[in-house]
């Protein structure tokens, strides 16, 4: 006699009773098995594999030189720009939705910490999220250069110096310190946009190529201009853009 040891909707397998398995049985059946289990992570490995590059092909494509990215100020590396974020996260029918994690507004000190996250317009699922934060402890915020300083109230003999177009400059404390906290505000956000933006599939990936010298593809077609572009049915931006 024998007994059927396979289901129904798989290979059936007979082993006759009282028999040994042969070994070289044994090693065809579970290379058998391991095709038929393995061939669904192929194919969902296939499918990541194509998504990948479709989300590196359309941020190659959307991304211009100069524009939406370039060299960060001071450094040798290329950064992804705040209208390159908001040109990704369009392409990838998002749109940014802000949150303040952090606000602190005295005298001496103003900081914002934002927390932005892209959400699809097509589900309403967040794909992402950045951070982002600004204070007038950053010496481009807290200070200003002037040729007057006594106009302001300083001692121009305690001031640092430099010199630019023949002039001899005095930093100062910003003295529209109440028109700091909209601008703080405003690139805490930015930040925070471009830092989810860099999330997206395939951005973080372009970026690094730029970095490590890596030729990244670029369309055939003619350069747009971004200028002359019309303007979408939805701005990713948002209201506290300048």
């Amino acid at each position: 006699g024998a007994v059927n040891t396979a289901n129904s909707t798989t290979l059936p397998i007979v082993i006759p009773i009282g028999s040994r398995t042969p070994r070289i049985c044994c090693r065809r059946l579970f290379k058998i098995h391991f095709r038929f289990l393995c061939a669904p992570v192929r194919r969902k490995v296939a499918r990541i594999q194509a998504d990948i590059a479709l989300a590196d092909a359309l941020v190659e494509k959307v991304l211009e030189p100069g524009i939406d990215y370039g060299l960060h100020p001071g450094t040798r590396s290329q950064a992804l720009k705040d209208p390159g974020a908001a040109t990704i996260i369009n392409a990838f029918n998002c749109y940014p939705k802000a949150e303040v994690l952090f606000r602190e507004v005295t005298d001496v000190k103003i900081s914002y910490v934002f927390d932005v996250a892209l959400i699809s317009r097509e589900d309403g699922l967040t794909k992402c999220t950045g951070t982002g934060a600004c204070t007038t402890m950053e010496t481009r915020y807290g200070y200003r250069w002037v040729t007057d300083p006594e106009a302001y109230g300083f001692d121009r003999a305690s001031l640092k110096t430099r010199s630019r177009d023949g002039r001899q400059l005095y930093r100062i404390t910003n003295p529209d310190w109440s028109e700091l906290e909209n601008t703080i505000l405003k690139m805490a956000r930015k930040r925070a946009e471009v830092d989810a933006a860099m999330a997206l599939p395939g951005v973080s990936r372009f970026m690094s190529k730029l970095n490590t010298g890596q030729p990244a593809a670029r369309s055939s077609g003619p350069p747009s201009s971004r200028t002359n572009r019309a303007p979408g049915p939805y701005d990713p931006r948002g209201q506290l853009r300048e």
